[in-house]
């Protein structure tokens, strides 16, 4: 019951912050005034934090199967 908690409450927070990332990933690219570099940069950053997040998750259930 609690791994099931975990997993259902960890779900909401990450689907939660995916929809905050959206919209500030939507209204960066919407405003004029901020420069393409710097909504390149923003959206290689985002990448990059998603890509390390996946990473962590991934090691994280190896080391619980290797257990």
């Amino acid at each position: 019951m609690l791994r099931l908690g975990y997993v259902i409450f960890m779900t909401a927070v990450g689907l939660a912050a995916g929809y905050a990332v959206y919209w500030v990933v939507r209204l960066l690219f919407q405003m004029s005034s901020v420069p393409f570099f710097l909504k390149v940069v923003v959206s290689l950053a985002l990448v990059g934090l998603f890509l390390m997040i996946l990473g962590l998750i991934r090691d994280k259930v190896r080391q619980g199967k290797e257990v």
